[in-house]
């Protein structure tokens, strides 16, 4: 078990993604200007874009481990699928790194229309 799922585990705060699906900027995060703000978040949207091709395929794939399966019959949010997982939390930063930018008086991306069609994509694998 690594040091930050042990950190997850004892609910201690800490930067990056956290056990409960949000995101916590680090410090350098939030010490960048509106324009490298604006590049992370553009990365962050991309890089969800490219994630949520890979989502139906994964899924079609079925569990690989004893934690998906169980996750997919509990019915967690990403129903063990590790690419729906992988979707979440970079949309989440893109969002977390957004409010950075508001926060700053920049001008913000509106991440929900960026992501409308990838978002239907991943409701669909998510059932």
């Amino acid at each position: 078990m690594g040091c930050s799922t042990l950190v997850d585990v004892a609910g201690l705060p800490h930067t990056g993604a956290q056990i409960d699906g949000t995101y916590v900027p680090t410090d350098a995060e939030k010490s960048l200007d509106c324009m490298q703000l604006k590049a992370q978040v553009t990365h962050q949207i991309d890089r969800t874009k490219e994630i949520s091709s890979a989502v139906p395929d994964d899924k079609k794939r079925g569990p690989k481990t004893v934690a998906s399966l169980f996750a997919q019959i509990a019915g967690t949010s990403s129903r063990g699928v590790k690419t729906i997982a992988e979707y979440d939390k970079a949309r989440m930063r893109a969002r977390t790194l957004n409010e950075v930018m508001r926060s700053k008086r920049c001008q913000t991306v509106d991440i929900d229309a960026e992501l409308r069609e990838t978002d239907l994509i991943v409701a669909a694998a998510r059932g």
